[in-house]
């Protein structure tokens, strides 16, 4: 039910895997998305907005290490499966801490791709599933499939943290949400306890959605 609405971007530097990966993620209604390099992926995250990364840990110049930790600064809840030549124990573990949510050791097969691709996308449906699929507040429409956002109708470009924050926001909106409960749910342990970073952060992510007139927090 996930495959023909997922954007998944390939970050692999092998062209031959990423030609396979590309062939068979397509053939299966994936649409698939590609970038060689670390510094690539994370303009394609910004400018493509994909469901799933599909990342290697090999990468030149910035590491997959570096990126995965890099996209968990933007977004909590992005899927990200790790395919990597590494296969100890201590190498796996890294990256989960990190905070992959999977990690699949080359050589793979592409059923085993597959499969752990349908589990990611089932958790992160089944995360939000008492959500509705559109919600519309007013001028403000949030399509949490596609993770679109429109105010008046015109599409709006959110950062993939300002994502995240007004996500939350309109999940538990009704209720008290403290910028405390809203750090912690959107950035890293390192980042919230830095207050010259969560303070910058904050404010300029809340700017951000004021500006628009999506929210107003006080």
């Amino acid at each position: 039910m996930f495959r023909r609405k997922t954007r998944i971007l390939v970050i692999e530097d092998d062209r031959e895997i990423t030609r396979i990966l590309r062939r068979s993620l397509a053939a299966h209604g994936y649409e698939v998305l590609i970038a060689h390099s670390g510094e690539q992926a994370l303009e394609v995250l910004e400018q493509q907005s994909p469901h799933l990364l599909l990342l290697d840990l090999g990468l030149p110049n910035m590491s997959g290490l570096d990126v995965c930790k890099q996209v968990r600064i933007q977004s909590k809840s992005l899927p990200i499966i790790v395919l990597s030549v590494r296969n100890t124990e201590s190498e796996k573990v890294q990256v989960l801490d990190l905070g992959a949510d999977d990690y699949i050791t080359k050589p793979f097969g592409m059923d085993e791709i597959l499969a752990r691709i349908r589990v990611a996308m089932r958790r992160t449906f089944l995360s939000s599933q008492e959500m509705e699929s559109i919600l519309t507040l007013g001028p403000l429409q949030i399509d949490f499939e596609h993770q679109t956002v429109s105010l008046n109708g015109q599409a709006i470009k959110l950062t993939p943290t300002e994502y995240d924050l007004l996500k939350i926001l309109v999940e538990q909106r009704g209720k008290i949400v403290t910028q405390s409960m809203l750090l912690s749910h959107v950035w890293r342990n390192d980042q919230k306890n830095n207050p010259i970073f969560s303070t910058s952060l904050w404010g300029n992510c809340v700017v951000r959605l004021n500006r628009t007139q999506f929210i107003l927090v006080s």
